[in-house]
């Protein structure tokens, strides 16, 4: 039983992938177990020409198997999500997210693209089994901020709204029964450091 992260950006040091390291921080803080799918990492002729039984991309749908959560974050553009993660999500056969529970979060621009999110994207996951589809998150180019030394800084308001957001995926899940449901703060800020130290948020 694993709670997985799923980046809809091609770049490692983008802002999506960016916040879902520290959202696996966060989670791993609390003792929970949490695998990465990371679709830009994938072979692209494997991925763009769907081949399901490439031994990278039978890994990376093998990573589903067991999870109870999921994670999404994806840049929103010309209003929809990104192109690496719907070559993603059309591999997984049907029913490949029954059972899971899923948090999605539009990453950067305005507060419209986490309408899109749930117009576009919620459906998709609907079709493949998701057993619940949390209201997408928002998260501005400016409430998320890379610093020099590495660390990744959320708005304080912004922490408020993903603690929530996190207590009411987490709610009723096995793996979470031992975790306390009113709060989850976020770990210390040592924490938050990123590999990509000094780099600029993408």
């Amino acid at each position: 039983m694993h709670l997985v992260t799923l980046a809809g950006c091609t770049e490692p040091d983008a802002r999506p992938q960016q916040v879902l390291d520290w959202l696996a921080d966060w989670l791993g803080h609390y003792g929970l177990p949490v695998r990465a799918i990371r679709p830009g990492l994938l072979p692209a002729e494997d991925l763009l020409h769907a081949r399901r039984e490439a031994p990278a991309i039978r890994a990376a749908v093998q990573v589903l198997a067991g999870a109870q959560a999921l994670l999404i974050a994806t840049p929103v553009r010309l209003g929809t999500y990104t192109g690496v993660l719907k070559a993603f999500l059309d591999l997984l056969p049907a029913g490949a997210l029954a059972g899971v529970r899923v948090l999605p979060l539009a990453c950067g621009g305005e507060a419209s693209r986490q309408l899109t999110l749930h117009y576009a994207l919620k459906p998709v996951l609907d079709a493949l089994g998701a057993s619940g589809v949390l209201s997408s998150l928002q998260i501005g180019a400016r409430q998320a901020r890379l610093h020099d030394d590495g660390l990744l800084v959320l708005d304080p308001g912004v922490e408020t709204r993903i603690e929530a957001a996190l207590l009411r995926l987490l709610a009723g899940l096995p793996l979470a029964a031992s975790l306390p449901t009113d709060a989850l703060p976020p770990p210390p800020r040592a924490l938050r450091r990123l590999p990509s130290a000094g780099r600029p948020a993408g």
